[in-house]
């Protein structure tokens, strides 16, 4: 069926049946953290830690390329104000701002969304911190490449690339 479907037919069929869209329309009950018009901020039903916020835009999208850019500039600003409050309110000494934005970052749901998550020592979340490994930044620098292909690409299939994608490169 899905084969069948045209991208904007297979993005439909996607906000009709997501969760968050769910919760920004109010047809699932959620606790709200921060609403305008733009984005609604509301308690994580399954929290890595006591505090975890999700930050959202109302309006349905899958990953964060094609959310436009004045609207991204919104969203980041309350996640920033939303972790300072976070943090403050959990008398934590840090909240982190976390984004799995695609498949292969982790992303489980099909809209975009940071997660706000206070953090202290020995919080059991680890694995969320940033290895100091001098020997990882080379590894960073050649993802960062592959990474912007893939988002141009992303881009070019929403109309909203200013030029055609680069065409991918054997590493």
């Amino acid at each position: 069926m899905a084969d069948d479907m045209t991208p904007e037919q297979i993005a439909e069929m996607q906000k009709k049946n997501c969760v968050f869209c769910k919760i920004v329309s109010g047809e699932i009950e959620s606790k709200k953290v921060f609403e305008n018009e733009n984005v609604l901020a509301i308690l994580d039903i399954r929290p890595a830690v006591k505090g975890h916020v999700l930050v959202l835009p109302k309006q349905h999208v899958p990953i964060l390329p094609v959310l436009p850019p004045e609207q991204q500039k919104e969203l980041f600003s309350i996640s920033a104000q939303t972790g300072d409050a976070v943090r403050s309110a959990m008398m934590a000494p840090r909240a982190q701002l976390f984004i799995a934005s695609g498949y292969a970052a982790g992303q489980q749901a099909p809209h975009l969304m940071i997660h706000v998550i206070p953090r202290e020592e020995g919080d059991g979340l680890e694995k969320l911190d940033l290895p100091q490994k001098d020997s990882d930044q080379a590894d960073t620098l050649a993802l960062g490449s592959l990474f912007g292909q893939a988002t141009q690409q992303v881009l070019a299939h929403f109309g909203r690339a200013k030029t055609q994608p680069p065409a991918p490169q054997s590493p």
